[in-house]
């Protein structure tokens, strides 16, 4: 073993050694605190506190109903602006873009199944791929250049395996 592999070897070692002493004697964090009844307690009564110096004793029924619409879960992006106004034909049928790949200033977009890079032409021959992004794609009308239809990226949620992987 030359003496430069053994330098290298040397500082994995120390790199390694100051991990495992960080990770397991130098850690002073403290654990992330669960929600307690004493905590939840509390919320309520500041919250109650609030709600009675506003005059108020309980949200109304639309307050809650906006709440409980905030906390659940949307299926599409509120904030995500698109524009349909394709042919019906076009705008009837769904494209999904469901993966993005980026090398330098070139990207890739999965759509269907098929890759595409921005100008090539769908399979179906409606439209043509006019900007990705890692959010989503716009695609252009091949009969009309000025209708466009964003299709956001299509995410897989932490844990799953894409099919075939």
């Amino acid at each position: 073993m030359s003496t430069r592999e053994k330098v290298i070897l040397s500082l994995v070692a120390i790199a390694a050694l100051y991990a495992a002493a960080d990770h397991f004697l130098l850690s002073s964090r403290p654990a992330t605190p669960s929600p307690s009844a004493g905590g939840t307690a509390r919320l309520q009564a500041r919250t109650a506190k609030a709600m009675t110096a506003l005059g108020q004793t309980a949200l109304s029924p639309e307050e809650d109903r906006i709440l409980d619409l905030a906390e659940s879960s949307w299926p599409t992006d509120p904030l995500l602006q698109t524009r349909l106004n394709l042919t019906p034909e076009v705008a009837q049928r769904a494209y999904r873009y469901s993966g993005y790949v980026a090398a330098g200033d070139a990207a890739w977009a999965i759509i269907d199944g098929v890759e595409y890079r921005p100008g090539d032409e769908l399979e179906s021959g409606e439209c043509v791929v006019e900007t990705i992004t890692d959010r989503h794609v716009i695609l252009r009308s091949k009969t009309d250049p000025d209708a466009r239809m964003t299709v956001p990226l299509e995410e897989q949620p932490l844990g799953v395996r894409a099919r075939g992987l």
